[in-house]
Formats: C-alpha cells, structure tokens, sequence
C-alpha cells in the first residue's frame, strides 16, 4: 500500500451481503459459498441511498450486514449516501428530505452500531459515510464532511467497535458539479487529516485509449486526470466505480490506465463494481458488473483483483 493511504482489508477474504431490509435482526437472506479472492466474484454488499431520519432503521440495516457476515465468516464495504451537501447537512437528491450534519453522524454510527452488536470480533466492516455532488459545494462544505466522518469516527473508537473502520465518502463524478468544485472538496477533506474516502461515481465520456497523449477530455468539462486525481491521485481517496453498462467499466479502465502511465499514484486499485440493479433492472446485475469490469481490467494489464462487489439500493 503506498504512503499515506492506510487501506488495510484484514486478510484475503472477500466481503458481501444481501441484506433483508426489514426491521429486524432476523430473516438475513441466505446464500451459497463464498467465492474464492483472486479468481471469482465475491457476494455483493448492499449500499444504501438514506432517505430516511430514522435511526432504528439504520441499526436494523447495520445488524443485518453484521449478522450476514457472521453467519458467512466474511468482511463488507457499505456506503450510505445521506445526500447533496448544504452548509448546515444534506439534501436528499429526488425526495429533498434534509438532514443536519448531526442527524447524519447519528444515522451513521448507529448503522455501526447494529453492524459491531451483531457480527464477531473479526468480520470487519468498512463504513463509508457519504454525500454527492449534486449541489454546488461551499467553502464551508469542503471541511465540514470531514469534520462529520471525525465523529462518526470517534464515536465509533469510542463504543469500541474494534471490528468497524469509518471512512468518507462521496459521488464525484461530471455532470453534477465542474470539477473546481470538486477538486475543492478534496483539497478541504484532506485538510482536516481524515478517513480515507471513497468515490463511488462514474467516469463518463472517458473512452479513448490515452495512448501517448497524457490527458484527454471527458465529458462536463472534465478530464482523466481530473477522475484520476479525486479517485487516486489524491492521497485520501480510493474508488467503488458504478458499472452500470458496458462504457462504464470501460470508461473506468481508461481512467487506471491513464493512472499506470501518467498518473502521481499509478494504476488504480479499484475497491468493486458498484451496480444499481435493484433500480433499474435494464442496467447490469452484479454479476454482469463485476465480469465486466475485471476482465476489461485484466485484458489491460490492469489490476484487477478487487475485494467487493457494491449494489445500490434505497433507505426510506
């Protein structure tokens, strides 16, 4: 691992979960072995997009991934996705239910809380708590996510959850926001000596082959080095890249690519596909994602040997 980017996934087993979204600890679905590390999918971890202000539910959320990963001896990478940032918390993307910094750091560690009451000492779970772009970031939101993912942290270290590791997280990607805004959010997060954070957006428009040509333009006004950067390039940051269709992994391997010749950091060790198939069922499944993406990685030269497999659903 390099300097100043503590990822540490306590030993070669891979992490996943679909998870029974009821409230309750009981009815976590079932499924059959676990895949091997290095040369098949991994089961996939349900993420979350938070619509909801209700804390019990968040534990209830928590407990299932916990108990799920007790029951199949496995680790897990979830985010939660509490919304667009504005100066005082989140707004939730489609509904534009608000939640204060406070409410979010509460949904969070309860999340946690549920997860460590219910699974043992070594499944570990990587918690990403999350925003997105889809507002223009203030000055003042470029430090104050990090100031929320300290607590979240604290409070965790705190109930002494040896088995939860809290990161940040958030969906940079063009289209929602230029990249000024985003490069901001970067350099104030890491001013404030944070978690790692996880981008888990997309890499639209970036198809070329970079060649021999650096940098090319993305879309939105972006460009693979500025993916790259927000993704790898900056020392806080690794990457959950959304596979949704065939362009999309594509897109993310030129963006790795772009990293093994040019980039500050080199290739890219993504963390898994991140599929949104439980959305939109015209998109790809898990399976399609992760098959998609690691052997376009692999028909590269790229790494390809990822940890996780991430879907998305919804929290409300």
């Amino acid at each position: 691992m390099r300097e100043g980017r503590d990822v540490v996934h306590v030993a070669p087993i891979v992490g996943g979960a679909f998870l029974s979204v009821a409230l309750s600890c009981a009815g976590v679905l079932g499924f059959g072995p676990r895949a091997t590390y290095a040369a098949s999918k991994p089961l996939t971890d349900w993420s979350f997009c938070v619509r909801t202000s209700s804390t019990s539910y968040l534990y209830n959320l928590g407990c299932n991934q916990g108990q799920f990963n007790l029951n199949n001896n496995t680790n897990s990478l979830v985010f939660l996705d509490f919304g667009a940032q504005t100066s005082t918390g989140t707004l939730e993307t489609i509904t534009n239910v608000p939640l204060s910094n406070s409410q979010v750091q509460s949904l969070a560690e309860q999340f946690a809380a549920g997860y460590y009451a219910w699974s043992a000492s070594d499944n570990f779970l990587y918690e990403s708590v999350g925003t997105n772009h889809n507002r223009e970031v203030d000055a003042f939101s470029e430090k104050a996510w990090a100031n929320v993912v300290k607590a979240v942290q604290t409070w965790s270290a705190n109930a002494n959850e040896s088995n939860v590791t809290i990161w940040g997280g958030s969906d940079l990607e063009p289209g929602f926001s230029v990249y000024s805004d985003a490069y901001n959010w970067v350099q104030g997060y890491d001013s404030i000596d944070p978690a790692i954070y996880v981008n888990y957006g997309s890499a639209p428009g970036c198809f070329n082959d970079t060649g021999g040509s650096g940098s090319f333009d993305c879309s939105s006004g972006w460009t693979t080095s500025d993916i790259y950067y927000v993704s790898w390039g900056a020392l806080p940051a690794v990457t959950v890249p959304q596979v949704h269709h065939t362009t999309y992994g594509e897109d993310w391997t030129n963006v790795s690519l772009y990293g093994s010749r040019y980039g500050s950091q080199g290739a890219i060790n993504f963390e898994g596909p991140l599929d949104e198939y439980d959305l939109t069922s015209s998109s790809y499944t898990p399976l399609q994602a992760w098959d998609h993406l690691s052997s376009d990685l692999a028909n590269h030269g790229l790494p390809s040997v990822m940890p996780y497999s991430l879907e998305v659903h919804v929290a409300n």
